[in-house]
């Protein structure tokens, strides 16, 4: 089963048809501990941009999300 295909088909972005949205999409599998676990996250991001959705299954979590402190 491709699960980050499957999350990408049933999360709708509610804004079709455009090249540009609000919403940014990360699924794969990560790594907590010992476990490894899949995660799907759905961003809301404040301007429109053409990020769209990503599949982490080759790229590390770590190096798409960059977390900032709320001091930052």
């Amino acid at each position: 089963m491709d699960l980050p295909y499957t999350f990408h088909r049933l999360t709708p972005s509610g804004e079709l048809g455009h090249d540009r949205s609000h919403g940014v999409f990360l699924a794969g599998r990560a790594n907590v501990g010992k476990m490894r676990v899949f995660l799907g996250i759905a961003l809301w991001m404040r301007e429109p941009c053409s990020r769209g959705r990503l599949d982490l299954e080759s790229e590390p979590w770590r190096d798409v999300l960059r977390l900032a402190s709320s001091g930052e």
